[in-house]
C-alpha cells in the first residue's frame, strides 16, 4: 500500500520520515499528538499533517487508541518501582540539572522517582515555582514513563562514569 496525494492535490508526495511519524502519532492520544507536533518546525509539522491526512484517507478515522485507555487509568497503573530509583541521587540530580524546564516538570510530575520531593526542596524557590507551574498540562503517563526511562539510563551512565 502506498501513500499518494489525494486526486487533484497540488502537494508533492510526503517523505518517508513524515509518513512514519504520522503512523506513530496515530496511536497517541490527541493531547500527546499536539504536544509532540508543537515541538516540530512549521515545515516538519506541515509534512506530518499532510501524511496524516493521506493516512486517514487510506485507513479512515476508526482506530483503537491505547493512549486513551492508559490516560483513563490513574497513576496506580504505573509500576511502583522504576529504574530511576536504582541510580544514586547525585547521578539523577546531575541529569536533571541539564534538562530543559518543561522536561524536568514532566519527570517530577510523573511521581516515578521516590526522591523527587527531596530534589524539589533543594531547588531555589524561583526555579521550583517555575517547574511546578510548568506541570499544569502534562502528557499521558506513557510519555512520563518514557521520560523517566531516559533519565534512568542517563543517570546509570553517569553513575558508572563516576565509579569507573
Amino acid at each position: 500500500m502506498r501513500f499518494e496525494p489525494a486526486p487533484g492535490s497540488a502537494l508533492p508526495p510526503c517523505s518517508k520520515v513524515a509518513k512514519r511519524v504520522a503512523l506513530r502519532l496515530r496511536g497517541l492520544s490527541a493531547a500527546d499528538r499536539q504536544w509532540l507536533l508543537a515541538r516540530l518546525t512549521q515545515a516538519q509539522r506541515d509534512a506530518v499533517e499532510q501524511a496524516s491526512d493521506e493516512l486517514r484517507q487510506i485507513l479512515g478515522s476508526a482506530q483503537l487508541d491505547f493512549a486513551l485507555i492508559l490516560e483513563a487509568m490513574d497513576a496506580r497503573a504505573l509500576p511502583q518501582s522504576h529504574a530511576v530509583n536504582e541510580a544514586g541521587f547525585a547521578a539523577v540530580q546531575w541529569v536533571l540539572a541539564r534538562l530543559p524546564q518543561q522536561y524536568l516538570a514532566i519527570f517530577l510530575h510523573s511521581k516515578l522517582w521516590r526522591d523527587a520531593a527531596q530534589y524539589l526542596r533543594q531547588m531555589s524557590p524561583r526555579r521550583r515555582k517555575a517547574v511546578e507551574s510548568g506541570s499544569e498540562r502534562m502528557p499521558t503517563p506513557r510519555v512520563q514513563q518514557a521520560m523517566a526511562d531516559v533519565i534512568a539510563e542517563l543517570a546509570a551512565e553517569r553513575q558508572a562514569d563516576d565509579h569507573g
